[in-house]
């Protein structure tokens, strides 16, 4: 496995609270992963900080899976000398030894949200058996009492995903990355490390030096066509109606602006062009490898720029952590439409795609 030097989630939320917009933005790719898992058939049964690696502070990787249990099976997948969860993170039904399912990694992510928002855990015993015992009897407290600035609304997220009986909880992970998206979307607060829908103030002023924005919706230039009918037989012919400057489609050129690194790179001309990470012998015609893409989580042949009658299209390539234009995902598969302007995420690296005339 690669080795993860930025540690966990353990490390960063010990005895502080967070931010609640932060841990949202922090919990949603973790709640996305247990999301995958069970759409597998797969259960973690022991989620909790210590189990949430962060390469980057906004970027966690949800790991070990010694305790994992695939629910048509008979028995856990369990390795040998482990045990049934963790006290401060098990799920009631978990605590009773009953059969559990996916709501139960549920209510531990819950528990991890009460504890990044409050900075305790909601039942902070210090005997192992007593916090199982609050976990099948105590009634939920609520974050808010520990964290006014907690909204109303994700303290009732949390107190849903923390119910006693899995019934009471959501459906499904699925349901619970909706509610987290609209208290975002409800607020006008946004986390530190959220990806701006707008280019930032550099590539603002990059923009406004472009002086021609093409128009996907302009139709290819047509022949030109005679003014006037042909002259009489035995006059010279009227010279041909030039072209207008305005009838002539220009060649664009294409550029990526990495605005938080002060670098701007240029797209080859060629109609196709690998963004990625060169390593080895993987060749990326975008290198972002200098800058910092492996930490960043880019893959080594993350996504495709593709020119079409003087337009470009881009793709995602099965990239491990996604490609996005202005925050909405590029499906593997499905090319979508650049316009100048554009910011594009691949994984935690965000650049804005620029055009202009190519020079003569």
């Amino acid at each position: 496995m690669e080795y993860v030097q930025g540690g966990a989630l353990s490390d960063y939320i010990a005895n502080q609270s967070t931010d609640w917009a932060a841990a949202i933005n922090l919990i949603i790719p973790v709640a996305e992963a247990l999301a995958y898992a069970h759409g597998q058939g797969v259960i973690h049964r022991d989620v909790k900080p210590s189990n949430i690696l962060l390469p980057q502070q906004d970027w966690p990787l949800l790991a070990d899976f010694g305790l994992v249990k695939l629910p048509s099976a008979e028995k856990a997948v369990t390795r040998s000398g482990t045990s049934m969860g963790t006290p401060a993170y098990v799920a009631p039904e978990q605590a009773r030894g009953a059969v559990i399912d996916h709501r139960a990694d549920m209510y531990s992510l819950g528990v991890i949200l009460f504890e990044m928002l409050t900075g305790r855990l909601p039942f902070n015993y210090s005997n192992p058996n007593k916090v199982l015992l609050a976990h099948i009897s105590e009634p939920i407290p609520f974050p808010r009492h520990f964290n006014p600035e907690c909204p109303t609304s994700l303290e009732q997220i949390i107190v849903t995903m923390m119910q006693k009986s899995p019934d009471d909880r959501y459906k499904d992970i699925g349901e619970v990355i909706v509610a987290l998206r609209g208290v975002m979307a409800s607020s006008q607060e946004r986390p530190a490390f959220h990806t701006p829908a707008q280019p930032a103030p550099e590539a603002r002023e990059r923009l406004q030096t472009v002086e021609f924005v093409h128009d996907p919706k302009q139709s290819s230039p047509q022949p030109p066509q005679p003014l006037s009918p042909p002259p009489p037989a035995g006059t010279a012919p009227l010279p041909p109606t030039p072209l207008s400057p305005s009838s002539v489609e220009p060649q664009l050129e294409a550029q990526i602006l990495l605005t938080d690194k002060n670098a701007t790179l240029q797209v080859p001309d060629q109609d196709s062009a690998i963004i990625g990470r060169t390593h080895r012998d993987t060749f990326a015609d975008l290198d972002l490898g200098p800058y910092g893409a492996a930490k960043l989580g880019i893959s080594r042949h993350h996504a495709r720029l593709t020119r079409q009658d003087n337009q470009w299209l881009l793709e995602d390539l099965g990239s491990l952590n996604g490609t996005f234009v202005n925050d909405v995902q590029v499906k593997s598969g499905s090319p979508v439409l650049l316009n100048n302007g554009d910011v594009i995420r691949c994984s935690h690296m965000s650049f804005v795609f620029l055009v202009s005339p190519r020079a003569k």
